[in-house]
């Protein structure tokens, strides 16, 4: 499998995860009024939330082409309050297929969002400390988690499986 090719899984999985369950949107949890970001907030890149990746595990980057392929399928759903998005991939050493981790650095702060409520195929995982949340396929299959970085980012992990994806969350940390 291509970098190209998981990357668009990466994307797929995490616009279509956006939905599903049957979720309408009314369950999710929004603040009445989004708080800027204070100026002069960095813009996270995988490495400030993931320096070291799991052990026998390798960072690869990702081709500038297709992070813009998968930032605009997220500027769709977050529009202007996107800032960018970096992606890289956390593989086996020596392989090219692994775990997507990308990081949405926002224009509204992200640190106090409460994760979605969890459903069936939805658990809190606590991803650097904070609260987030684990989606898996029914019956296993490809897994996603998310949780806030810093003040004002979003980690999205997405993997073949959820032991790939818990392994990936446990490494990542807050950047400092």
């Amino acid at each position: 499998m291509t970098f190209r090719r998981l990357l668009v899984l990466l994307v797929l999985a995490v616009v279509a995860g956006c939905g599903g369950d049957n979720d309408d949107g009314s369950q999710r949890t929004t603040r009445a009024a989004d708080e800027p970001c204070p100026q002069g907030t960095p813009q996270l890149g995988v490495r400030d939330v993931l320096p070291k990746p799991p052990a026998g595990m390798a960072l690869l980057r990702v081709r500038k082409d297709q992070i813009a392929q998968a930032g605009a399928a997220f500027k769709s759903g977050f529009g202007d309050k996107m800032r960018s998005l970096r992606l890289a991939v956390v593989a086996p050493s020596g392989r090219e297929v692994g775990t997507g981790v990308g990081v949405l650095n926002l224009t509204v702060r992200a640190d106090d969002e409460p994760p979605p409520v969890t459903s069936a195929t939805r658990q809190q995982l606590t991803i650097a400390g904070r609260d987030g949340v684990l989606r898996t396929a029914p019956g296993g299959g490809p897994a996603r988690a998310s949780a806030s970085v810093g003040k004002c980012g979003v980690v999205v992990i997405n993997g073949p499986d959820e032991a790939s994806v818990r392994r990936v969350a446990a490494a990542v940390r807050q950047p400092e």
